[in-house]
């Protein structure tokens, strides 16, 4: 009896192995992406439709989404991918939809495992960038996730053309940190009827002057002068 749970157990950890092996073996996003890139370097990506493979289809179609359309037909103008260190990229030759650029470009960052577009148009560059893609997601840090994509040399000029976020204190309404004194008003401009002056306060009631006693003496006249 104790044989056979020694064996129903040892059955069960080879199921739990065999499940959790491939899991293991599973490759990660980013190195499914430089499989796919690597060996296209210095070709045309188009000849073996790079763009519709899934792992990188999905994840465009993710961050761009309504510009998904016009940023392809940009990127599929582009008949050479290059290679600048970690950076995968492609430029577009020419324009297709010249009301939404005059010219892209698609950067993934190996290290960092990100794809960034640009679109350029009318010397003002627009940036589209997904989420750092790291192993384990829920443990990049805020920092991480907002750090700013790199471009390659051929593109840098034109990224640097990007309009800047506006500061938070334009973004928010400005608060009044002081009374502001009150100014005095303004001289009446010629032509208009003058500002009535505020209306006096109420003066105070005049101080009756004081009742003088009538002055009581005899009733007789006084005496005239004594003559010499």
């Amino acid at each position: 009896m104790p044989m056979l749970r020694f064996i129903k157990l040892g059955v069960l950890l080879l199921l739990l192995g065999g499940c959790v092996a491939p899991v293991l073996l599973m490759p990660s996003s980013g190195q499914v992406i430089w499989a796919l890139l690597k060996p296209l370097v210095g070709f045309d990506p188009n000849t073996v439709n790079l763009w519709e493979q899934p792992a990188i289809k999905n994840r465009m179609t993710a961050f761009l989404g309504d510009q998904y359309q016009p940023v392809m037909q940009l990127v599929r103008t582009a008949n050479e991918l290059k290679q600048e260190g970690p950076l995968f990229y492609v430029v577009s030759r020419y324009t297709p939809v010249p009301e939404i650029a005059d010219k892209a470009g698609l950067v993934w960052n190996k290290d960092t495992n990100q794809f960034a577009a640009l679109l350029h148009k009318d010397g003002v560059s627009q940036i589209l960038t997904e989420k750092l893609q790291t192993a384990v997601e829920n443990r990049a840090t805020a920092e991480v996730q907002k750090r700013l994509p790199a471009w390659p040399a051929e593109l840098a000029p034109l990224a640097a053309l990007a309009v800047p976020l506006a500061p938070e204190a334009l973004q928010k309404p400005a608060q009044v940190l002081l009374q502001a004194p009150v100014a005095a008003p303004a001289a009446n401009a010629p032509g208009t009827l003058p500002t009535p002056p505020p209306p006096p306060s109420a003066s105070p009631s005049p101080v009756a002057a004081p009742t003088r006693a009538p002055i009581t003496g005899p009733s007789s006249p006084l005496p005239g002068p004594v003559p010499p």
